[in-house]
């Protein structure tokens, strides 16, 4: 969603969020990140999910951290919050969707630059049977380390 360079207004504010030690610091960035998510979703999220006919709302899963998180996320990776806000905007499009948290570290998370088959797994708390997702990552706030 974000073209930036690195330095830029954009790049300090996507790696502040999730990197704030504090409540405070990672409210006064997740919200106007959650105004852009909530625009993008509402342009967009017709063309997302198709025409298919679901068994109850589309799902916006956001992506758990494949390293265990930071403490100062309280047990809640910030993509998570940022989805919950941008649905709470209530835009038009956005109020068809539902936060599923549904994804859990698989028996080997992914490090970076790693894909696995095994890497997340579904943990069964939503049915999900017939409903469609938007899978939320942000990879864009820390790009890749080797």
């Amino acid at each position: 969603m974000f073209l930036f360079a690195l330095g830029s207004p954009v790049h300090r504010a996507l790696v502040g969020y999730k990197a704030a030690v504090s409540p405070s610091g990672r409210t006064a960035r997740t919200r106007p990140l959650a105004e852009v998510l909530a625009e993008f979703l509402d342009t967009h999220c017709a063309c997302l999910l198709g025409r298919h006919v679901l068994q109850g709302p589309a799902l916006l899963v956001p992506v758990p951290s494949s390293i265990g998180g930071r403490p100062s996320w309280n047990g809640r990776h910030p993509v998570a919050s940022l989805g919950e806000q941008a649905l709470a905007l209530g835009r038009r499009a956005v109020r068809d969707l539902q936060l599923g948290e549904v994804l859990r570290p698989g028996t080997r998370p992914p490090a970076r630059l790693d894909a696995r088959v095994d890497g997340y797994l579904v943990d069964g708390s939503i049915d999900l049977r017939g409903r469609s997702a938007i899978v939320l990552d942000d990879v864009f706030t820390s790009g890749s380390r080797p």
